[in-house]
């Protein structure tokens, strides 16, 4: 007696796993290459910015040109930043062990985030409101409480700017770009995730999970 089976496999997850796999790994490839082009461009930026100031010094009875020399100056320290923010996020994330309160360490965020409301209400044109709510009085875990501050800044300055996690994608216009894959990188060496969901018209809802004790 001759038959047949037929197996079918839903393929739909591996394929979006490869996907991933491909796209992490052009990431990381990107990051290669911007970490190497950022060390060739540091050194020729500081021959420049040390020249500009030499220029600026021997203008200081010309105020229109020492106004052209102050803005290379400018344009050299934006591109330094830049620099810097590429190098810095080519870098593997040093998990540290602390033992920290979260939620004590969220209230210093959110404390220092509320100075600079008002400035981001203004450039925005609407009022922005800062809102807390916990369902705990203390919650412990193990980071290193200036990465964390790093997450929580850069979510709540992306708050009122774009929602993107790609790297180099950005709104502002003296911007790197770098916020939110920072933030993400940073929660992926925690074993943590960080996701978004977004309605348009209404706004976003990020959420961010960490491993607790």
């Amino acid at each position: 007696m001759l038959g047949a089976v037929e197996v079918f496999r839903d393929l739909t997850e591996v394929k979006r796993l490869e996907e991933e796999i491909r796209r992490m790994h052009t990431l990381a490839a990107l990051g290669q290459m911007a970490a190497t082009v950022a060390h060739e461009v540091r050194n020729p930026l500081g021959g420049i910015a040390g020249f500009a100031a030499l220029l600026k010094r021997d203008l200081k009875d010309n105020p229109q040109q020492r106004k052209l020399v102050e803005k290379i100056i400018e344009g050299v320290s934006s591109l330094n930043n830049i620099v810097t923010a590429l190098l810095n996020y080519a870098k593997p994330v040093n998990r540290k062990s602390e033992r920290i309160n979260f939620l004590g360490l969220m209230d210093r965020i959110v404390g220092f985030f509320e100075g600079s409301l008002n400035i981001h209400s203004a450039k925005a044109d609407k009022k922005i409101v800062l809102k807390k709510s916990y369902q705990s009085d203390c919650i412990w875990c193990r980071a290193d409480p200036e990465q964390l501050t790093e997450v929580a800044l850069n979510l709540l300055q992306n708050a009122v700017r774009a929602n993107l996690f790609m790297p180099f994608f950005t709104t502002k216009q003296n911007g790197t770009g770098l916020g939110l894959a920072t933030a993400k990188k940073i929660v992926d060496a925690y074993n943590g995730d960080i996701s978004v969901q977004s309605t348009p018209g209404k706004g976003s809802t990020f959420s961010v999970k960490l491993p607790c004790e």
